[in-house]
């Protein structure tokens, strides 16, 4: 959340109070993670700040109680099913959309795809673009290619091993974040198996391990700064809404 903060602050300097509620709650339930939100937000409220800006730690539903929020209010990085809350996210679908896209049009045509937890909104979203890649490119979507795991090396690792052992056909492996992409080189190259040269593979961040990695790591970039800069020119302008901010890719040597 550092540099969705940061790229805030340069535009909220013109309103006297304004908070900017940074909780990095990515290890709670959704549940409890609205009730602290909810609780911050009432604490925010009583010292008569001028606006607040939620960031959230990863994409969540959050529901917010609006009925006792009469000043500007925004949410970042974070979801909610309430109409009267403005919301500022990176567009998932459309990145993964972009790489798989991208991934077929350099002839590859078993994609397989290493998730985060399977009911985590941003793999949700990365999988539906996906499929979206796969279907506009008339490509029959094989649920054996799709594996799910923790976000890090670890789970990079196991997944990759996962789908070498089960003799699975994927000539480029989608990773849906850069450090699960780090372990997957380390698992095909323990099996002499050479990415960017063997298999593709691809992850989604933009961290700074995917330009060290060997060869470079294709990734989507996500744009936290602006994000930042979105939500604070909404609260500041009174223009609300809801946003998805487009990745960016970018282009290395892993495929």
């Amino acid at each position: 959340g550092g540099k969705i903060v940061k790229a805030k602050q340069k535009r909220i300097s013109l309103l006297s109070v304004v908070l900017v509620i940074s909780l990095l709650l990515t290890t709670v339930s959704a549940v409890f993670a609205t009730k602290i939100v909810n609780s911050a937000i009432d604490q925010m409220i009583s010292i008569k700040v001028d606006g607040i800006i939620y960031v959230a730690g990863h994409a969540r539903n959050v529901f917010i109680d609006t009925t006792q929020i009469e000043i500007p209010f925004v949410m970042t990085y974070a979801f909610s099913k309430n109409q009267n809350i403005n919301c500022v996210n990176i567009d998932d679908e459309n990145g993964a959309f972009e790489l798989t896209d991208y991934l077929i049009k350099n002839g590859k045509k078993r994609i397989a795809v290493i998730g985060g937890k399977k009911d985590n909104l941003h793999t949700v979203h990365r999988l539906v673009g996906y499929k979206k890649a796969l279907e506009k490119n008339k490509l029959s979507y094989d649920e054996s290619l799709i594996t799910f795991s923790n976000w890090d090396r670890d789970g990079g690792i196991d997944s990759t091993n996962h789908f070498i052992n089960k003799k699975c056909d994927f000539d480029a492996i989608f990773c849906f974040n850069d450090l699960m992409a780090a372990g997957c080189f380390d698992a095909l190259l323990e099996k002499n198996i050479i990415p960017g040269k063997d298999v593709s593979v691809v992850g989604f961040d933009n961290r700074e391990v995917s330009e060290y990695l060997k060869p470079s790591l294709t990734t989507m970039e996500i744009p936290l700064e602006e994000i930042g800069v979105e939500s604070a020119k909404m609260l500041l302008e009174k223009d609300f809404q809801n946003k998805l901010i487009p990745c960016k890719m970018i282009l290395r040597d892993s495929i």
